[in-house]
């Protein structure tokens, strides 16, 4: 059955969160911000594995999935296949430490035009509370401590900056878990390349995050999503879970991501190609780190000490020499004639 719809009724009672609110179709009487799934596609038949986790007001949401063929509908047991795919490739951090300017004090220290008034772990979220005297040096500090500042934000907190206002950065402490999330929904149906609805998309009142997995014979790409990991499944570390495994059999893994996707531009399904080659990839994220600066050491300060005993030592033969030659000039001069008896 082409372009069928298969229409799914969840009734779930869930929290507005912050984040992860997953699907891959149009919800009802609800809101699905952004998106999650694992695509495994091989021998003519795909599976979409999505965790559904919607916002709403009240019970009785639901959610249209269009898929292109009559599909087979499960659930899966184990409802933390994402926070393990999002583990085995999560991007390699490099961190470069500077030195603070103001002996590395957690509250009150400042480093490029923000002042850390206070950081601190508040039911469950990290909040830190910020004084900032330019727009582009906020937004690399919370670019840099893990805060996504949003696309075009610059006006506003100069905006704020100029009236004097502080800031507040709220996220979710990295072991707070995930709630009000229903177990990943396994559709698989017959296909004869990777594709994933996304038109539906179009009637979203906001921009769309959407992030996919996708297991295949090869490395793929999906416009106009961003690459972010890419490698052979069998490399994976950690290793899945024995009930992940036989989801994971295809020679390889690619994730790719697009942020803030303007609804207006989803007129067409997601459909994955071929990359021109095989070749690993993993995303590279770089974070500064502001440590406290060190006291210097007596090595650092050989150098300038060993000047100033130079300094004094010359100053004392030159007051030597100076001395020794004004008295070999009276010497040669004979005594001065006031000083000789009438």
């Amino acid at each position: 059955m082409k372009n069928s719809l298969v229409v799914l009724g969840i009734a779930v009672l869930l929290l507005a969160l912050p984040a992860g609110a997953l699907a891959c179709g149009m919800p009802l009487a609800a809101r699905i911000p952004s998106e999650q799934a694992l695509i495994i596609f091989a021998n003519g038949r795909e599976q979409i594995i999505a965790s559904v986790q919607l916002e709403a007001d009240k019970p009785g949401a639901a959610v249209i999935f269009p898929v292109p063929a009559a599909p087979e509908v499960g659930v899966l047991e184990r409802a933390d296949l994402f926070d393990y795919l999002a583990e085995a490739t999560r991007p390699e951090l490099r961190i470069t430490e500077v030195p603070s300017p103001s002996d590395g004090a957690p509250a009150g220290s400042a480093a490029g035009g923000v002042n850390v008034l206070g950081r601190d772990r508040i039911g469950g979220y990290d909040v830190a509370r910020l004084a900032a005297d330019d727009p582009n040096a906020l937004r690399a500090w919370l670019d840099a401590n893990g805060y996504r500042a949003p696309a075009g934000a610059e006006p506003i907190l100069q905006a704020y900056i100029d009236e004097g206002w502080k800031f507040v950065a709220v996220k979710l402490a990295p072991d707070r878990p995930a709630n009000g999330a229903l177990a990943p929904l396994r559709m698989a149906f017959s296909s004869d390349r990777i594709v994933y609805p996304m038109r539906l998309g179009a009637l979203a009142d906001r921009p769309l995050d959407v992030l996919l997995y996708i297991a295949a014979d090869h490395r793929v790409a999906v416009a106009p999503l961003a690459l972010e990991y890419a490698g052979p499944a069998s490399q994976l570390s950690p290793a899945p879970p024995a009930e992940f495994a036989g989801l994971l059999r295809a020679p390889f893994l690619t994730k790719l991501r697009g942020a803030a996707l303007d609804p207006a531009a989803l007129t067409r399904d997601f459909v994955a190609e071929q990359a021109p080659d095989d070749a690993p990839f993993r995303k590279v994220e770089s974070r500064v780190v502001y440590v406290p600066g060190a006291a210097p050491s007596a090595r650092s300060m050989a150098g300038p000490i060993f000047g100033v005993v130079l300094v004094f030592i010359a100053s004392l033969v030159s007051f030597g020499f100076a001395l020794g030659l004004r008295r070999r000039i009276n010497a040669i001069a004979g005594p001065d004639p006031d000083d000789q008896e009438d």
